[in-house]
């Protein structure tokens, strides 16, 4: 489904907020929430465990007893990254701790380091977004943070203004694609969302997750 061109002043940053508004305090609470998102994501620790690094990840790596080795970069578009002596690593898919182990022992098996110990932080989780488009307060897009990086349909909705006067909100359409590029396409009702009812939709669909675009149509009068 191809998307309307749209430069950085389009992106709209709100991170995942647990709450069910009325339409009118909506946007409201999202421009608060902006400016104590900081404090959030540091409260919120990601699962460490589970996380899979990125392309565009910006990490740290801290070799133990060697600066030099140690740095803080960018994972690249290809999913790598460079070290000193042994080149270009690739981490992208990775967890964490399957990263420091396969950088200590690319450092053995290359006979640099006896026993080195790594370990691996993400400083900044790479940028990725949901898309929403029709009637809202600012149509644009809406970037995901965090290491869950899913938001419920109404926080996405809230991060763009909210619903306009002429927003067929019982008539939201999501649009997700899969990694072999099929197309699902699902009607929500935001507005049983907002009275507390499920929709009768896959529960997966109840939030939303990068690539997921949201279609607002215009309500008919």
């Amino acid at each position: 489904m191809p998307l309307p061109t749209m430069d950085a002043a389009d992106t709209i940053i709100c991170g995942p907020v647990g709450r069910v508004m009325r339409r009118g305090l909506r946007a409201a609470v999202c421009l608060f929430m902006l400016s104590v998102i900081g404090s959030l994501a540091e409260a919120q620790a990601p699962n460490l465990e589970s996380y899979a690094l990125r392309e565009l990840d910006l990490i740290a790596i801290q070799v133990y007893d060697e600066p030099d080795l140690s740095k803080e970069q960018r994972i690249d578009g290809s999913g790598a990254v460079r070290m000193g002596l042994i080149g270009t690593v690739e981490l992208a898919g990775l967890t964490l701790e399957e990263a420091e182990d396969k950088l200590e022992q690319l450092y053995v098996a290359e006979r640099y380091l006896r026993d080195p110990q790594i370990s691996i932080e993400v400083r900044q989780y790479a940028p990725l977004y949901v898309h929403v488009f029709g009637q809202v307060g600012r149509a644009g897009r809406v970037q995901l943070e965090g290491e869950d990086l899913r938001m419920p349909l109404l926080d996405v909705i809230s991060a763009v203004g909210g619903f306009s006067g002429l927003a067929k909100s019982d008539a939201v359409r999501i649009t997700r694609t899969d990694e072999n590029g099929t197309e699902t396409v699902v009607t929500v009702n935001a507005e049983a969302l907002i009275n507390g009812k499920a929709p009768n939709i896959p529960p997966e669909f109840l939030t939303l997750q990068p690539g997921d675009v949201v279609f607002v149509p215009e309500r008919l009068f």
